[in-house]
This record gives C-alpha cells, structure tokens and sequence, in this order.
C-alpha cells in the first residue's frame, strides 16, 4: 500500500505531494527571481533600507563583487 499524506486537506500519495510542492515552490521562486538570484540586489537594497538606513548601500556591482568574494573565498573543506 503507498503511503498517503495530505497536503491543503487533499489526500496524496506520497510521489504526486512531493512532485506538487516541488513544481509550485519552483513556480513561486520563478517569477520571483529568486532560483536564479536575478532579484538578490534587489532585496539586499530592501533589507538594507529597513535594517541599516543610516549607512548607504553598495552600488550593484559592488554588491556582486562582495557576493562572489563571500561565495568563493574563505576556508572550503568538506568536514
């Protein structure tokens, strides 16, 4: 017997409830932006005005520079 779970009251079984919310998580961060960090600068300048407003912004290029530098720099190991 396949398990079943039930996502918004719906009863599923368990393939079709993981395949739902993947497809609607990735619609949702799609037409965001956010799967593909189109809108990061975007929501950098919005957290910055709300939670530092009286130090200025980085401009965009130097936002991504910071981006890529705190990505890719630092200690990288796999323990």
């Amino acid at each position: 017997m396949k398990a079943m779970w039930k996502i918004r009251g719906l009863p599923m079984i368990c393939g079709q409830a993981v395949a739902i919310g993947i497809v609607s998580l990735t619609k949702r961060d799609m037409a965001g932006g956010r799967v593909s960090g189109d809108d990061a600068y975007e929501r950098y300048l919005r957290h910055h005005g709300e939670a530092h407003p009286h130090e200025p912004a980085l401009d965009r290029k130097a936002f991504f520079r910071q981006e890529q530098d705190r990505k890719w720099n630092g200690i990288r190991r796999c323990c």
